[in-house]
């Protein structure tokens, strides 16, 4: 899901090509990689079928979720530098 975002090019040749050409790719990327953060660490909590394993992993997830939004924030300074 995160190479669809790739600009390869408009076209291959006389046929265009089947990448999305997404004006938030970056965006998009970093949603599809921090969904799978989340859902490996609840999962791991959940799968323990306890209460205290699962509150670590929510608590775990929620400590990567604001890791991901610092880094989503740190990209911003070069979309104004880029004016894109």
């Amino acid at each position: 899901m995160t190479v669809a975002v790739i600009p390869f090019g408009s076209n291959l040749g006389a046929q265009e090509d089947g990448h999305a050409d997404l004006n938030v790719g970056v965006l998009y990327t970093f949603g599809i990689v921090s969904l799978s953060v989340f859902t490996e660490s609840c999962s791991t909590g959940y799968a323990s079928n306890s209460k205290y394993p699962f509150l670590g992993g929510i608590r775990s997830s929620a400590q990567m979720v604001s890791y991901e939004i610092s880094m989503g924030m740190s990209v911003i300074p070069l979309f104004m530098m880029s004016a894109t």
